[in-house]
């Protein structure tokens, strides 16, 4: 149980933001919790972004502003931001989605009644840019406490995305590799969950749903073949046996796998990746 309130690190990695990252920092300001910072870490924007934090967030005194000398990517401005941390608590959330203004408070107050647990899941809906909620995807809210924070086995019904999870720093340092917390790829926040999984750290569902995921024409997801080819070149290779689990893999799973990934070079006019094509013959 606390006697004081902890100091919460919120991580928000940004690259062209313009368009959605006042109201998203608004939304940490807003809280009803109020020992928190605020690092952001500009990857070199070219659309005015890093221009408008100085404007409106320069001086504020809970909010540390920094921009890369260059462009890092996803992975890798991912872990200049976390390196930033100084709470006992992290929030590492996406520059353009929205959280309710207790979302901090209702997370904190989980980890005074589950004392074990590593980190608070909380849930979310998914809106597009005619502001469709949840897009019509129909999603039950699992609530109690697991290991099996990818749902492998697909047990329950349940959303994850780091945007709404209050997670232990040093429980987030154990799941560190030779990079940092981040391997440099697009996938590098699905890899954290699934080394969330390796290294059986434990969580509790909340089942709130705590904020909007934004659904946008520029989110890093809809790069052509990235999260595809990264998870080929990235992921398989290093949670091979994970990702078989996840996928309830078969026999022929490998053969899927690689008309999928050839189907998609053929649609995108991009010429297929030997290594991936390698990974899914050795791994899947």
């Amino acid at each position: 149980m606390f006697n004081y309130q902890p100091l919460v690190s919120i991580c928000l990695p940004v690259y062209n933001a313009i368009e959605f990252i006042e109201e998203t920092i608004n939304c940490f300001i807003n809280q009803t919790y109020k020992n928190w910072e605020l690092i952001v870490q500009d990857d070199c924007s070219k659309d005015g972004t890093w221009e408008l934090l100085l404007e409106k967030y320069e001086f504020h005194d809970k909010i540390r502003l920094y921009q890369n000398s260059q462009n890092f990517g996803i992975g890798k401005n991912w872990n200049e931001v976390y390196e930033k941390v100084k709470g006992e608590f992290v929030v590492i959330f996406n520059a353009d989605d929205l959280v309710v203004n207790d979302f901090l408070e209702r997370s904190v107050s989980y980890f005074q009644v589950h004392e074990g647990i590593d980190m608070v899941i909380n849930s979310y809906e998914r809106t597009d840019d005619e502001k469709n909620a949840d897009l019509g995807t129909i999603f039950k809210s699992y609530k109690g406490i697991t290991h099996n924070i990818i749902n492998i086995n697909h047990q329950r019904f349940y959303r994850i995305h780091w945007n709404y999870t209050l997670a232990k720093k040093g429980s987030l340092d154990k799941l560190k590799n030779e990079f940092g917390l981040f391997y440099p790829t697009q996938v590098c926040d699905a890899m954290l969950w699934y080394e969330s999984y390796q290294q059986n750290l434990l969580a509790y569902y909340s089942g709130d749903i705590v904020g909007t995921y934004r659904v946008h024409e520029n989110n890093n997801s809809k790069i052509p073949l990235g999260e595809f080819e990264s998870t080929l070149l990235w992921m398989i290779p290093i949670y091979p046996e994970i990702y078989k689990l996840k996928i309830k893999a078969k026999w022929n799973s490998g053969y899927i796998l690689t008309f999928k990934y050839l189907y998609a070079c053929f649609k995108y006019y991009k010429k297929p990746n030997l290594t991936a094509l390698k990974n899914i013959t050795l791994y899947v």
